[in-house]
């Protein structure tokens, strides 16, 4: 109510709540990889609505699934980048793992589309 008070520095409860957050993300790089995830993931309800309006069902699904999984794969990428020299095996098999699974995925996207007729007979189908 007081935009004096409102506007004062941050008091003893607000440094507790920041030692909290690094607590929990593990410092700089994991808040900075869920705030990617955060960027990245599936897109509002309203989107995901005109999607299916406009085009289909299996389209609006196939969008929630791309934009989960990029986001997924670029927040843990990240962090296992950030975080390399804690764990250096264990980082080079997350991004392996991940890359590996996002050029499957493109693969089996351009496979479908040249054998089903591309975007246009997955938006009809």
């Amino acid at each position: 109510l007081n935009p004096v008070l409102a506007s004062a520095p941050d008091g003893g409860l607000s440094q507790s709540v920041y030692g909290t957050m690094v607590a929990r993300f593990d410092g700089k790089a994991g808040a900075f990889a869920y705030l990617l995830f955060i960027l990245l993931y599936i897109p509002c309800v309203s989107t995901m609505a005109a999607i299916r309006q406009e085009a289909s069902r299996k389209l609006m699904w196939f969008s929630i699934t791309w934009s989960f999984l990029v986001a997924y794969a670029a927040a843990v990428i990240f962090y296992q980048i950030a975080t390399f020299s804690r764990h250096p095996y264990s980082s080079s098999f997350w991004i392996t793992l991940l890359l590996s699974i996002v050029a499957f995925f493109i693969a089996s996207l351009r496979y479908r589309g040249v054998t089903s007729g591309g975007a246009y007979a997955l938006a009809n189908s």
